[in-house]
C-alpha cells in the first residue's frame, strides 16, 4: 500500500476518448465558422449586387451604411468566436497532452 495514486488501465482509454471528442468538437466549430463565413460572403455579394446609382429603387446611403455596419459586427463576432474556440481547444489539448505524458511514466 503506497502513498501515490497509480493510474488505472482505463485512464489511457479515457484520454483517447477525450482526444477524440476534442477533435470532434474542433471539427464542429470549424464547420460552424465556415457556415458563418459563407453567410457573410453571401451578404457581401448581395450588397455588391445592389444598384449603385442613388436613383429610383436604389438603397439609400443610410441603408447601405447600416448594412455595412451590420457586416462589420458579424465579422467581429466571428473573429471573437474563432479566437475563443481556438483558445479553448488549445487549452484542452495541452491538458490532454500533459495527461498522456504523465501516463507514459507508468
Amino acid at each position: 500500500s503506497g502513498g501515490g495514486s497509480r493510474p488505472k488501465a482505463g485512464d489511457s482509454q479515457l484520454l483517447k476518448k477525450m482526444t477524440n471528442r476534442m477533435s470532434d468538437f474542433e471539427a464542429q466549430v470549424s464547420s460552424q465558422l465556415q457556415l458563418m463565413s459563407t453567410d457573410i460572403e453571401k451578404k457581401i455579394a448581395f450588397l455588391g449586387a445592389q444598384p449603385r446609382a442613388l436613383g429610383e429603387g436604389a438603397p439609400s446611403t443610410d441603408a447601405v451604411a447600416h448594412d455595412i455596419d451590420a457586416l462589420k459586427y458579424d465579422v467581429s463576432e466571428l473573429k471573437d468566436l474563432m479566437s475563443g474556440a481556438k483558445s479553448d481547444t488549445a487549452h484542452v489539448k495541452r491538458i490532454v497532452l500533459a495527461c498522456e505524458r504523465d501516463m507514459e511514466d507508468f
